[in-house]
């Protein structure tokens, strides 16, 4: 069995939020398991040894270094954890896979050109008893982080409404600051409070008797507590933000709410959206389970023999982790200020490729080839030699390619004499944010005539290159491609609208010309497509 070592974040070996993940693995790799500080990390001390995959549960600071050693790396990358970090982040660890369990960081991720599965846990709620009695409303506040979610603000949000309150007094920082009486509203509720240190069964019978659950935290990596609250059918109320806001819909299954702006609320539906969450949880665990099998299987196709170690990009990589130890902001400016050493880190294993397909093509012999390099254009996307030929609808380029802004793009491109009054064939390299359906549909049109449609699915993988053979001959002057996408993902926190990035586009002089084309049916190649993914499991409360 091929070994696999998993690195999480020190907390998690507490609270349990990734051993759903570390079971999965043990299915199919001899897993060694190691939790780390990241304030104390020391490049020199990481873990190292004959293992054929690393995994990387938040702490995704370290994929540079394993990535430059040479092993096969998956990172998997917390929204409250990584999404305030910038782009170059993310594009120094375009070797990774990433396993996203945020629709927000898997979009970020794609968009700039990373390979990323987007997974949406759900723990089993045959785990925990529903809630029975909705008669009163009775509160439980996990007080985690004061300066998030403070007490003041579920009085303000809820305090006229409960009957009871349980506050789980134990802040992830600090010393606990007690609950005087009186200090705090609430009306004529009961409030009673518990810390760690005392039973267990003491927090979790006050858990079982509430039934609204408020989210102690302004966002979530993947949100054990909130989401095992759901799978009791408690009404959760959240502040609106990832991955809160990728789970509930406001009013139907939880409460979405905005930290700047608390207002009082009524809780007139509350047995309505605690059915509606358990449902919720119900479906989603079986489409969860659905998709383990496809995680699994892309995480197997991942591990395989170790690459040269790199030393010029080790180097690099730990002076990194030493900025990320002193403090997030450290490591930002660690990265603005390295602005070369990221993209020398990004592209060096690209840059070939890209000046290979900016280079004019060499005529090879042999009559099997003669006719599709007799006459050929080639176009690099992102830093090559495309941004002379682009037209209306494309995004700022990066790195590797170039995203279309929208449902389509177009190409002006000039007169090839080679390839003018030929039939071609049309080759594309790309690949498409589309989470929820995998797959998208490019519509090719050379001077606003169809030249073919090509299936692009959620793929990432560098020359997956799908072809299609336009049944009209090419113009004899300047002509303008244009690219029509069946589906835009907007992005978040942005205004642009993701549908298809581009890495490279190649027009060829079809060696078939003479053949009988089918205008009504292009023959195409899809493009070898990245698996599916997603299963569930903590014991202390657990929240990643």
């Amino acid at each position: 069995m091929r070994r696999a070592l998993f690195i999480g974040h020190a907390f998690h070996a507490k609270s349990g939020s990734s051993r759903f993940f570390v079971s999965m693995l043990r299915t199919r790799f001899a897993v060694e398991t190691v939790f780390l500080a990241p304030d104390g990390l020391d490049p020199a001390q990481l873990p190292d040894g004959a293992f054929d995959l690393v995994v990387l549960w938040q702490l995704d600071i370290l994929a540079p270094h394993y990535i430059a050693a040479g092993y096969r790396t998956v990172v998997a990358p917390m929204y409250d954890a990584s999404a305030a970090l910038p782009d170059r982040h993310f594009a120094a660890m375009r070797d990774a896979l990433f396993v996203n369990f945020s629709a927000a960081l898997h979009v970020r991720a794609v968009r700039l050109g990373c390979r990323s599965l987007f997974v949406r846990y759900y723990p089993d709620p045959a785990d925990f008893a529903p809630v029975r009695d909705y008669s009163t409303a009775r509160g439980f506040f996990w007080r985690r982080r004061p300066d998030d979610v403070s007490l003041e603000m579920v009085d303000t949000l809820l305090g006229d409404a409960l009957s009871a309150l349980h506050v789980h007094n134990a802040p992830d920082y600090g010393e606990a600051a007690p609950i005087a009486d009186g200090a705090v509203g609430f009306g004529a509720c009961t409030v009673t409070q518990s810390a760690w240190g005392e039973s267990a069964h003491a927090y979790r019978a006050a858990l079982e008797e509430a039934n609204i659950y408020v989210a102690p935290r302004l966002a979530e990596g993947i949100g054990m507590g909130f989401l095992e609250a759901m799978a009791r059918g408690m009404a959760v109320f959240a502040n609106d933000l990832p991955t809160h806001s990728e789970y509930i819909a406001n009013w139907y299954n939880g409460v979405l709410f905005n930290r700047e702006r608390v207002q009082p609320v009524k809780l007139d539906r509350l047995a309505e959206i605690g059915a509606a969450a358990r449902r919720t949880v119900e479906r989603g665990h079986r489409h969860f389970l659905l998709q383990a099998r496809t995680l699994l299987d892309a995480l197997d196709a991942a591990a395989g023999p170790r690459a040269p170690r790199t030393e010029a990009l080790m180097v690099f990589a730990r002076a990194g982790i030493e900025a990320y130890a002193r403090s997030p902001a450290a490591y930002a400016q660690f990265l603005d200020s390295h602005k070369d050493g990221v993209e020398f880190y990004v592209l060096g294993r690209l840059g070939a490729v890209r000046r290979l397909l900016a280079a004019p093509q060499p005529h090879r012999a042999g009559a099997d080839r003669a006719g599709r390099i007799a006459g050929a254009l080639h176009l690099a996307f992102g830093e090559g030699n495309a941004g002379a030929y682009l037209g209306t609808g494309w995004s700022t380029p990066e790195g590797s390619h170039t995203w279309i802004d929208g449902e389509c793009a177009t190409l002006r491109l000039p007169a090839n004499p080679a390839l003018a009054g030929q039939r071609v064939s049309v080759s594309i390299d790309a690949f498409t944010v589309d989470p929820l359906c995998e797959r998208q549909t490019m519509e090719i049109l050379i001077d606003g005539e169809t030249a073919g449609r090509l299936p692009l699915r959620h793929s990432y993988r560098a020359g997956g290159i799908v072809t299609v053979r336009c049944p009209q001959a090419l113009p004899h002057g300047q002509f303008e491609i244009t690219l029509r996408a069946g589906e835009c993902w907007p992005e978040p926190g942005g205004g642009r609208r993701l549908s298809l990035a581009l890495r490279t586009l190649s027009i060829v002089r079809d060696a078939r010309a003479q053949e009988p084309a089918a205008p009504d049916a292009p023959a195409a190649l899809a493009a070898p497509a990245m698996p599916r993914a997603e299963p569930a499991e903590p014991t202390e409360p657990a929240e990643a």
